[in-house]
């Protein structure tokens, strides 16, 4: 009996070891060096620190969600529970941007980061909204944080829903 709850222990920490290990794989060699460091948020002023590890971490800001994140080329994807955004590096690497927001790089900008010059892909997500653009926690997340939220129904289908008074996203109809 003590070697069978042994044995269930563990393949039980294999398991867990296992998960772990793959939610904080890390970013590729190739690219990681242009993002790794402090950065600060120019939507809601937080402070986001993108670890070697696949870890993004934020502080200074109440409503912080802690993610993950990856790179492609010049492209930074930082993933939590509310969705996906892919932030392209300017050109000088002291900047990245979604289209919408902007972090800024809190110290020296590494070598590898200073001629990054933005290579759209066709098979990656547009890098001006979330991947998962109806979720409304993020919507209201969004509208909490810039204050406003423009758009133009014909040319942006992603950004522009119905609003009520308070501000809250209303029906995708």
């Amino acid at each position: 009996m003590m070697i069978m709850i042994a044995t269930r222990s563990l393949i039980a920490s294999v398991l867990l070891a296992l998960m772990a290990s793959s939610a904080f794989a890390a970013p590729p060699a190739s690219c990681a060096s242009k993002f790794v460091g402090e950065w600060r948020h120019s939507g809601s002023g937080n402070r986001g620190s993108v670890l070697r590890d696949g870890r993004a971490l934020c502080s200074e800001h109440p409503a912080c969600v802690q993610g993950t994140w990856t790179c492609s080329g010049n492209v930074l994807i930082y993933t939590n529970s509310l969705g996906s955004w892919n932030y392209t590096l300017a050109p000088d690497g002291r900047t990245m941007s979604t289209g919408t927001a902007v972090s800024t790089r809190i110290g020296p900008v590494p070598a590898s980061a200073r001629s990054a010059a933005p290579m759209p892909s066709a098979q990656s997500p547009s890098s001006d909204h979330p991947v998962n653009p109806g979720n409304p926690v993020m919507l209201w997340m969004i509208d909490k944080v810039q204050k406003t939220f423009p758009c133009d129904p014909k040319t942006d289908r992603h950004k522009c829903r119905p609003r009520s008074p308070e501000g809250t996203t209303g029906s995708r109809g």
